[in-house]
C-alpha cells in the first residue's frame, strides 16, 4: 500500500509531528510506503532519511496547483492507494487531491475544532478523533453528520522508547524536587503557560529553594516566557532543554519527578513511570490518578475542556511536593494506565485495518472524478464545502 499524508504544521516540532512520524514508521514496518506532504524543514529532512518520500509545500493557496501536480506525477510512478490528511490546509489539499485522482480520504482531528468537517464529512471515508472527547465534540456541539464514521484512534506512545530509564540526575537540581514542564512555547499553548505561572508563583511563595523546574519545548514566545519564568520562580532554579526528541526526551522525562504536559507529552511522561499533570490547550484534567485517568482518557490529557478551577494546580502541586511515596505510587499508576489502554502496536495495526477497508470499500463503489478546475478555479478557493 502507497498512503499519501499530507500534513500542515506552524512550529517545526510537536505533537502533531510525533503521530505522523508513527505512523509512517509503521507503514514501513510493515513493508507499506508512505509520502507525506508538508513544510520544507527539520521534519521533513529526517523523513527522507527514514526512507519517506516527500512532497514540499507551504501550504499558500497558490501554492496548491503546483502541489496537486507533484502528487498527480507520484500517482503515476507509484499508485497511490489512500489519503490520510490532517487538519485545516492540509485537509483542504488532500481531499482535493483525492477528488481529482478518485481516491479513498480519511481525516484525523487532533482537537476541539471542526475544520469544515460538517461540510466535508459526507467526502471522507473515515475520520479518526484522538479521543472519545474529540468524538463527543464533534458529534454534539459541532453537529457533524455520520456518526459512523467517526472513529477513535488515540496517540500512542512507543513504550519501547518511553520507559523506566536509570539517568544521571539533573546537577543543576541539587538535590531538588524536579518538576518539567514539556510543550510547545507558542501562542495555541497560552492556557498551559496561563496555568504554569500559576504553579510557579505557588511554589515561589510555599516551595522556595525545594523546586527545580526543567522547561523541555521552545517556540515563538519561549523569550517572554523565560521573562516571565525569571519574575515568578523565586529562589526555586531553572532549566532549559529547548525541544527534545527520542532518548532524550526520554531522559528528560525520566530525570524529573513530576511532569506538566498535554497530550502525547503526558502519555510519553506516564509511560516513563512519571507521576504527571495533565494541562491541555483546551482544559486542564489534573493530576492522572484514580480519580480523574478516565475524564484524562477522554480529553486526551487537556485536548476538549474550556474551563479551570482556581487553586487546582496549587492542590496539585502540593500533593507532589509531599511525598515521594506519592509521586513513586502515581507514575506507576500512570504507566498502567497508558499499558492498559494506549498500545501503539494495537492501534497503529487497527489503522492500516481501516486503511485497507477503505481502499476495498472505495473500489466496489468508487466516487467519480471531479475535474481539477471545479475545485482550484481561477479565483479563490471555497474551502466551506466544495474541498
Amino acid at each position: 500500500m502507497h498512503l499519501l499524508i499530507p500534513v500542515f504544521f506552524n512550529s517545526h516540532q510537536g505533537g502533531l509531528h510525533e503521530n505522523v512520524r508513527a505512523t509512517v514508521q509503521f507503514m514501513l514496518s510493515r513493508q507499506h510506503h508512505a509520502t507525506v506532504v508538508c513544510r520544507p524543514g527539520p521534519f521533513a529532512e529526517q523523513l527522507r532519511e527514514q526512507g519517506v518520500g516527500i512532497i514540499e509545500t507551504d501550504y499558500a493557496e497558490e501554492a496548491f496547483a503546483a502541489a496537486l501536480t507533484e502528487i498527480r506525477a507520484l500517482h503515476e510512478r507509484h499508485s497511490i492507494d489512500l489519503i490520510h490528511a490532517h487538519p485545516f490546509a492540509s485537509r483542504r489539499l488532500g481531499l482535493i487531491a483525492a477528488q481529482v485522482l478518485g481516491l479513498p480520504c480519511v481525516v484525523t482531528m487532533h482537537g476541539k475544532y471542526l475544520d469544515a468537517l460538517p461540510h466535508t464529512v459526507g467526502k471522507l471515508d473515515a475520520v479518526f478523533t484522538v479521543s472519545e472527547g474529540v468524538r463527543h465534540y464533534l458529534l454534539t456541539e459541532g453537529g457533524v453528520a455520520y456518526p459512523e464514521k467517526l472513529h477513535v484512534v488515540p496517540n500512542t506512545p512507543d513504550c519501547q522508547l518511553f520507559n523506566a530509564v536509570k539517568v544521571t540526575p539533573l546537577e543543576e537540581a541539587e538535590g531538588r524536587v524536579v518538576i518539567s514542564l514539556v510543550t510547545r512555547l507558542d501562542q495555541d499553548k497560552a492556557f498551559i503557560l496561563e496555568v504554569f505561572y500559576k504553579a510557579l508563583e505557588h511554589a515561589a511563595v510555599y516551595y522556595p529553594s525545594r523546586i527545580h523546574w526543567q522547561v523541555v519545548g521552545q517556540g515563538t514566545l519561549q523569550e517572554s516566557f523565560a521573562e516571565q519564568m525569571e519574575a515568578r520562580r523565586g529562589e526555586n532554579t531553572a532549566s532549559y532543554t529547548g525541544w527534545l526528541q527520542g532518548e532524550a526526551l526520554r531522559d528528560a522525562y525520566c530525570k524529573s519527578d513530576a511532569v506538566i504536559a498535554p497530550g502525547r507529552c503526558a502519555l510519553e511522561a506516564m509511560s516513563c513511570g512519571v507521576a504527571t499533570i495533565a494541562l491541555g490547550s483546551k482544559g486542564y484534567n489534573g493530576l492522572v490518578d484514580g480519580m480523574i485517568w478516565q475524564q484524562a482518557v477522554f480529553s486526551n490529557f487537556g485536548g476538549v475542556g474550556d474551563s479551570y478551577v482556581e487553586g487546582s494546580v496549587e492542590r496539585d502541586l502540593d500533593r507532589l511536593i509531599a511525598s515521594r511515596a506519592e509521586r513513586r505510587r502515581l507514575g506507576g499508576f500512570g504507566q498502567q494506565v497508558v499499558r492498559q489502554f494506549f498500545n501503539a502496536r494495537d492501534f497503529h495495526q487497527r489503522l492500516l485495518n481501516f486503511y485497507q477497508l477503505a481502499v476495498a470499500a472505495h473500489r466496489d463503489a468508487p466516487r467519480p472524478t471531479v475535474p481539477e478546475a471545479e475545485l482550484l478555479g481561477s479565483g479563490p478557493i471555497d474551502w466551506s464545502g466544495k474541498a
